[in-house]
């Protein structure tokens, strides 16, 4: 059931996202991307593969390979993320892990979030027990960081892998009191200062098709504008409307238009 007499619908919250970021809905946000994959850049039996990049936010909680097709069988893929290279004297392994990779497929590993320092330069570095597989990467499309292969982490400035950096969703969403009636709806975890959405609508599944958000997915079957609002400094935002009965039972979710990250979903 729709409701646009109430106000205009998700689609047009999105108009005021930030940017062109695209969104894994609940749980990992999509923080750096170089999808450019048409060379084949470095097999893992060269060693000492690594990619330098600069963060743009203050945690990372994962990175994604592409593995070049044609090379290799399959095998178990490690991303480690490093403050410097591992040959540079005191040098800290931040997080690691491990996922299964096959040649021609994108490989997303993930580990709890870590801290990072914004436009600082960290480092993945990668492994793979197939070492007849390869990373796909292209000539140098990313001006943040570079290529290392070959024993000794030797420098390759003219390319990248391709590869992707990932943190954590921390937008949640939590509403006290009885429907109908005065109720609290707190939301935590904003991008500070940002704009916040709370968007509403029966249970269901709805992915927004079109930029500038698109491809993250909110838990009803078409979502409806309550409102627009502004997280503090801290992030957070605290509202006590008071819900009228053709309200109750709908389900309540909000979304950061800075990040275009959604929350848990709530029901009235």
């Amino acid at each position: 059931m729709r409701h646009p007499n109430l106000v205009t619908s998700l689609l047009a919250v999105v108009a005021l996202c930030i940017g062109s970021s695209t969104a894994s809905a609940q749980t990992q946000l999509l923080e750096l991307e170089q999808a450019n994959g048409g060379v084949v850049v470095a097999s893992f039996n060269q060693g000492d593969l690594a990619q330098s990049f600069q963060p743009t936010v203050d945690r990372c909680s994962g990175a994604s390979a592409l593995m070049s097709l044609g090379w290799g069988v399959g095998g178990a893929l490690t991303i480690e993320l490093w403050d410097a290279l591992p040959n540079v004297a005191g040098a800290n392994m931040l997080a690691s892990g491990s996922s299964a990779a096959s040649p021609g497929s994108w490989t997303d590993i993930f580990w709890g979030d870590v801290s990072v320092t914004a436009g600082a330069t960290y480092y993945l570095v990668y492994s793979c027990t197939d070492l007849g597989m390869a990373l796909a990467g292209d000539t140098n499309p990313y001006s943040g960081g570079q290529v290392y292969a070959n024993s000794g982490f030797q420098s390759f400035p003219g390319y990248d892998y391709a590869f992707r950096t990932w943190y954590e969703n921390t937008l949640d969403l939590t509403i006290n009191g009885t429907c109908p009636g005065v109720m609290t709806i707190t939301v935590s975890g904003a991008t500070p200062s940002s704009t916040v959405a709370l968007v509403y609508g029966n249970a269901g599944s709805f992915t927004l098709p079109a930029d500038p958000c698109a491809g993250i997915t909110v838990d009803m079957d078409f979502p409806n504008l309550a409102g627009v609002f502004t997280a503090d400094a801290n992030g957070d935002l605290i509202l006590t409307p008071n819900i009228p009965s053709v309200a109750c039972g709908f389900t309540v979710q909000a979304v950061d238009a800075t990040l275009c990250a959604v929350s848990n979903a709530v029901i009235l």
